[in-house]
């Protein structure tokens, strides 16, 4: 079993770095593609490549982001994955909880989908008091797990696809089909979205052009930045009220900032407040008819039972 992931990044020199080495403990190879980082990204990720093989730079895109990226970046890296191999979906900003080759390896084989349970962690009112403070207390020569410490257990995606001689990535879609029914358990994920007030401000004008350059196709991208209730939405307090028309501009980065009071704390003990179930979106249904899931069932409760006799 290998594990291969898919990157695409833009404008995450704070972090990338320390993300991708702590991906590569578990991960065969991860693909890059740089979406046209103009803050020093690219230049990281070359002096990371000369360290490990296993970090293969896929080159880079100038033009605006879209789904289709993803697609692209595994169609052109699909002939070094075999069937039984797992494909990932590895944002720049995110540090897995779960050792994911430990996790995958008990994936039963009829299962091909592993979802992910977002920590998201945020820069809160208390990050800005520190910040202001002393700004280097936020510098990116330290952990991240040390610089942004509150968070919330508040989404659920797809993470992992199982690779199947029937799995089809399209250029128009975010993720392959025809694959395997979801694992009913979900891999625990922390993901660093806003970090300082700069990173910040630089990730809502990039995703604000995104939303632009996007907004005739029908798989216009990085909607979930947009809505009017966005606190409301980040503490599943609300359904996301997203309007017809984006705004032409970026909100300001101080509406990005979070009430720490409303957050759970990271102590870095391994101790972490996991969401109800029902609050999280729920995992697809099987595409398998129910007879085949009874059918699996029984071949279970027949093979554990005949091993306790």
């Amino acid at each position: 079993m290998h594990i291969h992931c898919v990157t695409v990044v833009k404008n995450e020199v704070d972090v990338v770095g320390e993300t991708l080495r702590r991906a590569l403990d578990w991960a065969d190879t991860i693909y890059v593609l740089d979406n046209g980082s103009t803050d020093g990204t690219w230049e990281l990720l070359q002096d990371l490549a000369a360290t490990s093989s296993a970090l293969v730079l896929a080159g880079r895109d100038d033009g605006p982001f879209h789904n289709a990226l993803r697609a692209q970046l595994y169609h052109a890296s699909a002939d070094r994955g075999r069937p039984g191999d797992w494909w990932c979906r590895l944002d720049a900003d995110e540090v897995y909880i779960d050792d994911p080759r430990a996790f995958l390896r008990r994936v039963p084989p009829r299962y091909g989908l592993v979802w992910g349970s977002s920590f998201t962690y945020f820069f809160t009112d208390r990050d800005l008091e520190r910040y202001e403070a002393d700004p280097s207390r936020y510098d990116s020569s330290l952990p991240i797990d040390e610089r942004i410490r509150y968070y919330h257990n508040n989404w659920s995606e797809l993470r992992f696809v199982r690779q199947t001689p029937e799995m089809r990535w399209p250029l128009d879609r975010d993720w392959p089909i025809r694959t395997k029914a979801p694992y009913p358990r979900r891999i625990r994920v922390k993901n660093f979205v806003y970090r300082s007030p700069e990173q910040i401000r630089r990730r809502l004008t990039d995703r604000y052009a995104a939303i632009a350059a996007s907004a005739d196709r029908d798989d216009a991208c990085f909607r979930h930045e947009t809505p009017s209730n966005w606190v409301d939405v980040q503490l599943n307090r609300a359904p996301r009220v997203v309007a017809d028309t984006p705004p032409s501009s970026p909100p300001s980065w101080r509406s990005r900032i979070m009430p720490a009071a409303e957050l759970h704390y990271d102590a870095g003990d391994g101790a972490y407040v996991e969401a109800a179930p029902e609050t999280l979106p729920a995992l697809p249904p099987t595409s398998r008819p129910a007879i085949y899931a009874a059918r699996q069932l029984w071949h279970d409760l027949t093979l554990r039972v005949g091993w306790r006799a």
